[in-house]
């Protein structure tokens, strides 16, 4: 009967107990449902959220982009028209005192920088106001000295050698002088050529009257052409440039029209392209380079001639523009090769504008850049005052002009000839 008992109240708890183990599963599988549902729901939500922030997002990108492409395309129209404009416009007067202001500024902050590699040095031989003064304050700037500075240039092996004076006044006993000096360049009697750098000689012009018929600026002659024209080493050049309201040089001709000494026209390239010629040019590209500005020239040097695509100059007796007379120009594009640059016979104002690099007067603590040369560093421009130049008799004092460029020229206020 105990068994019986005991085995009816286990029946009865394992019952129960299974009973509250349903129950617990039931409640526990509805929680668990229910914390599905609300995880399903909070991850449903947080997506719609998500997506929501997404397409918002989206749009304002979408509605950035356009405004930026909008803008992007506004812009490039802009900057067409004013680049099509500038083109089509940048010799118009109106602009060069933008190009100017622009260069100006740029060249203040270029100032003193470092020449590109393969520059040459240059050293200027100055008759400064205290060689002048020395010498006397002569009218004309002694023939004698002028001949002992070329002497000295020569003797210390410049690369060339300008003599950038007016030649063409009679300067007394010094001519004899200085022919002498120029006669070193004269071929010997077997007509073989000394072995002497270049020397490039200023020639002067003169106006036709400004109330005249347009005509070419003539020529002055020197005393000096008879023996130069014998001498291959000998060549003239022209030193016009083109001076602003302002009072300042920006702008400097490649080459001028002018009319002879012997009455026909000619076209005389700037010193500044004659060195460049004679130094980096290959004898085939000078050849080009001379048949070129033969053809730009005009026929005659008579008024019709002369046309009116001449503009007066400064510098030396002053001058004209680049030459066309008559229908009879250089091409607009000619452009030439010399040496490692390519020369534009027909430039327009904004290539001929000089871009003033190395300065002049030197500020409190400024230097000059400096070239590598013979493996030391030698100044860009090395400037000496001619007074103590002109009185050198040692050679080895003029070593210091090996390889340079040497213009022989005139500072002083009162410089009549140069």
């Amino acid at each position: 009967m105990a068994s019986r008992i005991d085995l009816g109240w286990l029946a009865a708890g394992w019952r129960r107990g299974i009973g509250r183990a349903r129950r617990g599963l039931a409640a526990l599988g509805g929680g668990g449902r229910r914390l599905i549902r609300g995880g399903r729901d909070a991850i449903a939500q947080g997506a719609r959220r998500l997506v929501r922030a997404a397409g918002e997002r989206w749009r304002r990108l979408s509605d950035g982009r356009r405004r930026f492409f909008r803008h992007l395309t506004t812009n490039l129209l802009i900057g067409l028209v004013i680049a099509v404009a500038l083109h089509h416009f940048h010799d118009s007067p109106l602009l060069h005192p933008l190009d100017d202001a622009a260069l100006d500024w740029a060249m203040r902050m270029y100032r003193g920088t470092a020449p590109p590699a393969g520059a040459r040095p240059t050293a200027f031989i100055d008759i400064d106001e205290a060689s002048w003064r020395d010498w006397g304050e002569p009218l004309l700037t002694p023939r004698d000295r002028l001949a002992a500075l070329v002497r000295h240039a020569a003797d210390g092996g410049a690369a060339a050698i300008v003599l950038d004076m007016d030649l063409s006044r009679p300067g007394g006993a010094g001519d004899v002088a200085l022919a002498t000096a120029l006669a070193a360049w004269l071929p010997d009697a077997a007509g073989a050529a000394p072995a002497l750098p270049p020397l490039i000689l200023a020639r002067t012009f003169r106006l036709p009257p400004p109330d005249g018929p347009g005509s070419l600026p003539a020529e002055r002659a020197t005393p000096f052409d008879d023996l130069a024209a014998r001498a291959p080493g000998i060549h003239w050049g022209a030193p016009l440039f083109q001076q602003d309201a302002d009072g300042r040089v920006r702008r400097w001709n490649l080459w001028t029209a002018t009319c002879g000494t012997d009455g026909r026209p000619v076209a005389r390239a700037s010193i500044q392209l004659l060195v460049a010629g004679l130094l980096d040019g290959d004898a085939a590209q000078r050849a080009a380079l001379a048949d070129a500005l033969d053809d730009a020239v005009p026929a005659d040097c008579a008024p019709a001639a002369a046309g009116s695509a001449h503009g007066r100059d400064a510098g030396h007796g002053g001058g004209q523009a680049q030459g066309s007379a008559g229908g009879h120009q250089a091409p607009a594009d000619l452009k030439l090769p010399l040496g490692e640059r390519t020369v534009q016979l027909r430039p327009q104002a904004t290539t001929q504008r000089v871009v003033y690099q190395i300065p002049w007067h030197l500020a409190a603590g400024e230097s000059r850049p400096t070239l590598g040369r013979d493996g030391r560093p030698v100044p860009v421009l090395a400037v000496r005052p001619a007074a103590a130049v002109a009185g050198a008799t040692d050679p080895a004092s003029a070593a210091w002009l090996k390889g340079h460029v040497v213009i022989i020229g005139a500072s002083f206020q009162e410089a009549r000839d140069s």
